[in-house]
């Protein structure tokens, strides 16, 4: 069982990656309160609309810490003290626990057919969270490209202690059977003296809009003794080589926060 609740983690950040960019997420007010992320049991709502309507609000949500490194890019690290990572300057950050993700959360599960039953289950626990969110606002990233390019931390308390070794068996066994989630790539690697699995992965699915999307990520999971947090950066696979340096030093920066 706890296999399957790794893949799926992994398949609801993949797939989620490119709905943020398409439906956009609806940002809480200054003083939002938490509204939880329901698990979608309901077909998908009215048909979404692009990201950016308006300027692009760049720069941390609320509830984050940053801290700006001078050269173009933040560190980041989320509300709960848990962890940090860096991401450009010019992105929309969001603290995902305090987002209202209901109707991204349904079209996430709309995407692909064949994954909907693993990501209900992974979020019907309730021990997978989504922690942040980070968009390139950039239209350029839209051009040709309907997924955008994007970053997003899930979080799942199943697999904490858990050793990288056997998480990356656990996953590569489960991928094999998923259509639409493929393995390019495989690995442990150390990142910043932290044992992580390292993935490269392509995801097909067909979006909201009906058109068929097929992405390229980098997903890393990192285990703690008190939960996994699992790493994805991405965009359409044909703009991958475009921002491969970005996600590179994205994954590269992942830091636990000492206590």
């Amino acid at each position: 069982m706890s296999g399957r609740f790794s893949l799926a983690a992994l398949l609801f950040a993949a797939a989620l990656a490119p709905t943020c960019c398409l439906t956009g997420v609806a940002v809480p007010s200054a003083a939002p309160e938490p509204t939880g992320a329901a698990v979608p049991t309901s077909a998908v709502g009215p048909t979404p609309a692009p990201l950016a309507t308006a300027d692009p609000v760049s720069g941390p949500q609320a509830g984050l810490h940053s801290e700006s490194l001078g050269d173009g890019w933040v560190r980041y690290t989320n509300a709960a003290g848990e962890y940090s990572l860096e991401l450009p300057e010019t992105w929309m950050v969001l603290d995902a626990t305090l987002a209202d993700l209901e109707e991204t959360l349904a079209q996430v599960a709309e995407l692909n057919p064949e994954l909907q039953r693993m990501i209900e289950l992974a979020l019907g626990t309730g021990m997978v969270e989504l922690t942040l969110i980070g968009m390139d606002t950039d239209p350029a990233s839209l051009e040709g490209n309907p997924s955008g390019v994007s970053a997003n931390v899930v979080s799942e308390d199943l697999l904490a202690g858990f050793s990288p070794a056997l998480l990356l068996r656990l996953v590569v066994s489960q991928a094999e059977a998923v259509e639409g989630y493929t393995i390019i790539e495989s690995g442990v690697v150390n990142i910043g003296g932290l044992e992580a699995v390292r993935l490269v992965v392509e995801i097909s699915m067909t979006d909201p809009l009906g058109r068929e999307v097929h992405n390229r990520n980098v997903q890393m999971i990192v285990p703690t003794e008190e939960t996994a947090f699992a790493l994805t950066v991405g965009t359409g696979a044909a703009r991958f080589a475009d921002y491969e340096s970005v996600f590179e030093r994205i994954v590269n920066s992942f830091r636990l926060v000492e206590e």
